[in-house]
């Protein structure tokens, strides 16, 4: 294993030294890995005490003791001291270098680096933050950034990134390919934060004790769903003898989980939990499609009319905030039936929850939301920085060994936690094996033993997180856990979810507010069908509805996007 070899490398070589000062800086104009790194490859040569792992690095990376990496972070108030922190000293132990931890203020830590870019100001040598697309390619066109394409183009470099693409099966320029910047050049090293319980988030809950207390089953159509509803409000099921059951509820927003109507619009067409309701690639050979516009919508907008007509689902659920929906759920005496999203919200009552299967929806549809992770950006480096090859290979390090990822957000290994042993379960029993069991949690604690940040780049598999379980089933966790499990083989592939789509400064000009019109109006054409005000059983509505989208171009800018998309995934 990858992440024992480099433990034991770094084991053996406890007794070399590396420290001191990486202050830097050249004229403020941006350059290449190769430019960049010409003066400072004899930083990262081997010496006696080091060793060199199976991807071929050498670790420690440097004896240099001259050497000072600076890292931007943003700032905690969990975190007492960075410089005397486990984390810090983790990545000194694999660098052979002094990491010192440059700290922004966390509420506006990227409005300070960009004042700080256009007044021509030192920039610490790595960025963990500001490194999405849009200020990317606003501190590219400045001149700051490295460009690490010669970087990733060196297999001797790149080996960790390359097996680790091999081990968690991606094609590394599918990965490389989504972090390039409007010139084509990439300026940040790729994270893949693949959890389980995010991906299959659009998940819906059901109070057990009521359908015990009536003798009934979990739904498993939407007939049956249907039939539940009706049970619940007209039968008494929280014994009170008053009927103030709601059957279904749920908070409003158009794109989280929590919100009822964007799990019931899966029972009958997909709904990818974005404003931009993407269909699955598979379902569209290939070209970028929606499902608003599909007669499966028009049916699920008929069924959430006929839910809120015959108050089997809550008209609240189009004006409720989650406060006021968790209240609903923590009474003493219970009131709702179902909901949808994180089952947090429960408190006491979390025992009287189960999370359920989807239902086979409209036409056979077994469908589930699978959110893409999509490849994210971190790890920066900045022009400014005197070393950026061994600033490249410390972040190379991350997908050599997992270890340095797990640390970053557990804390210290064997302290901490631990990795899991052969026969340990997960909160998804044995659909998904764990990978690690957390001993001491500090994530979100005050101590100096992380950065409470996320910082690292590193490729997920789809246990990396995944932890032990501790038994305890009155947990929200749990609950999520269970309903991966009974849910995950019904989602769509991941290379089949319409991930992030970087558009051209002309495309986005064209498009952008265009796009933000149309998710709008189709928003509101939403509220407006299930409550009533038009009328989804009516050709003349929903043909009045189409035509306006068609004003709208909302077919041209499906048409952009594909060219987008397939430009942005290298597809021909």
């Amino acid at each position: 294993m990858m992440k024992k070899t480099l433990c034991t490398i770094l084991a053996l070589s406890m007794l070399c030294g590396a420290v001191s000062s990486c202050s830097n800086a050249d004229d403020g104009q941006g350059s290449s890995a190769a430019e960049s790194s010409a003066a400072s490859d004899s930083s990262i040569s081997a010496g006696a005490s080091q060793e060199t792992s199976a991807a071929g690095i050498t670790y420690p990376l440097s004896q240099d003791s001259s050497i000072v990496l600076t890292v931007g972070v943003t700032a905690s108030d969990y975190v007492t001291d960075y410089e005397n922190n486990y984390l810090t000293n983790k990545l000194e132990e694999v660098s052979g270098v002094t990491i010192q931890a440059e700290v922004f203020p966390a509420t506006d830590a990227t409005t300070k680096l960009t004042l700080m870019v256009t007044g021509g100001q030192e920039l610490p040598d790595i960025l963990t933050f500001g490194t999405d697309t849009n200020t990317r390619n606003t501190y590219a066109d400045a001149g700051v950034l490295v460009a690490l394409d010669d970087y990733f183009a060196d297999s001797a470099m790149s080996q960790p990134f390359l097996d680790r693409c091999a081990e968690v099966g991606f094609e590394p320029d599918y990965v490389l390919n989504q972090l390039r910047s409007l010139d084509g050049s990439i300026y940040a090293m790729p994270t893949y934060d693949y959890k389980p319980t995010n991906v299959y988030c659009n998940r819906a809950y059901i109070n057990q004790d009521w359908l015990d207390t009536l003798g009934l089953s979990q739904p498993t159509t939407l007939d049956e769903l249907t039939e539940v509803l009706i049970a619940f409000r007209d039968k008494d099921p929280n014994g009170n003898g008053q009927r103030d059951e709601v059957p279904m509820s749920g908070m409003y927003s158009y794109t989280s989980n929590s919100c009822s109507l964007n799990w019931l619009q899966s029972l009958f067409i997909y709904n990818d939990l974005t404003a931009n309701r993407y269909l699955p690639l598979s379902e569209t050979d290939g070209k970028i499609d929606v499902a608003y516009d599909k007669e499966a919508y028009r049916e699920f907008l008929k069924y959430v009319n006929m839910l809120i007509s015959e108050n089997l689902l809550d008209e609240a659920v189009l004006t409720q905030s989650l406060s006021d929906m968790r209240a609903q759920l923590q009474t003493e005496v219970q009131t709702i039936g179902m909901m949808t999203g994180s089952a947090s919200g429960f408190g006491d009552n979390l025992a009287s929850w189960q999370p359920i299967q989807q239902p086979v929806g409209y036409n056979g549809l077994q469908q589930v939301t699978a959110k893409s992770t999509g490849i994210g950006a971190r790890w920066c480096i900045t022009t400014f920085c005197e070393y950026p090859e061994l600033a490249f290979q410390l972040g190379m390090a991350c997908y050599e060994d997992d270890s340095l990822l797990l640390s970053a957000r557990y804390g210290e290994e064997g302290v901490d936690w631990r990795y899991a042993e052969e026969g340990e379960e997960s909160i998804f029993g044995d659909a998904i094996t764990p990978n690690l069991c957390v001993i001491n949690p500090v994530w979100g604690d005050v101590s100096n033993q992380l950065w409470q940040a996320e910082i690292l780049p590193g490729l997920c598999s789809s246990n990396t997180f995944v932890e032990v379980f501790d038994g305890n089933k009155l947990y929200g966790e749990y609950l999520h856990g269970q309903s991966v499990a009974k849910n995950m083989d019904f989602g769509p592939a991941e290379e089949d979810i319409v991930g992030t789509i970087l558009y051209t400064e002309e495309e986005s000009d064209r498009w952008n507010e265009v796009r933000s019109t149309i998710n709008t109006y189709v928003e509101e054409a939403r509220a407006l069908f299930c409550v009533g005000q038009l009328d989804p059983n009516s050709d003349s509505d929903w043909n009045n509805y189409l035509a306006e989208l068609e004003k709208m171009n909302y077919k041209e800018m499906l048409e952009a996007d594909t060219i987008a998309y397939k430009r942005t995934y290298g597809i021909q």
